[in-house]
């Protein structure tokens, strides 16, 4: 395929995503994180893994079996933050978006930075009660993609302090 063919398809790709981004979060039932049911499986383990979280963080289980296609608040957040973070921030280089909580929108801003004094993945997120959380995290290695476990290293709220987040499990 040319380079050039290469390069518009990336480009329609992106096109696609952004205006679907809101549209992605509300898709119920949808998975994006495999293209059959053993690659989606595959995929999330590694989800949970970078999460620091069991099935049951995003599933439902009921009578001892999970209902996979029922539709959670952790499931839309996880497709949402697959679109506009994992999938894209490295080509766009900025991105920002609001997280729904019962209380208001979390403000989220993710900058990926390579050049100048501070390369890295510079993360803030402004709470309903206006608390600002900052945290600049390092660059995947050349060649690597952004992935869940990039930012969360095995902590499913990562601008929060370890305190903050045993606090909120309680």
């Amino acid at each position: 395929m040319p380079k050039t063919a290469v390069l518009f398809t990336g480009i329609l790709v992106l096109i696609l995503l952004e205006g679907t981004q809101l549209s992605g979060f509300a898709q119920e039932g949808k998975t994006i994180f495999g293209e059959n049911k053993k690659a989606t499986q595959k995929a999330m383990v590694k989800v949970a893994k970078a999460l620091g979280v069991k099935c049951i963080f995003c599933h439902v289980k009921e009578g001892g079996k999970m209902k996979y296609k029922e539709e959670t608040k952790h499931k839309k957040i996880g497709r949402y933050m697959k679109l506009s973070l994992v999938d894209s921030l490295a080509i766009k280089g900025k991105i920002s978006f609001e997280i729904p909580e019962d209380e208001g929108k979390i403000k989220v801003l993710a900058v990926y930075q390579t050049a100048g004094d501070a390369p890295g993945i510079h993360l803030s997120a402004t709470t309903p009660d206006n608390k600002v959380h900052k945290k600049t995290l390092p660059l995947p290695k050349e060649g690597d993609p952004i992935t869940c476990m990039t930012c969360h290293q095995r902590h499913k709220h990562i601008l929060l302090t370890h305190e903050e987040e045993e606090k909120e499990e309680k």
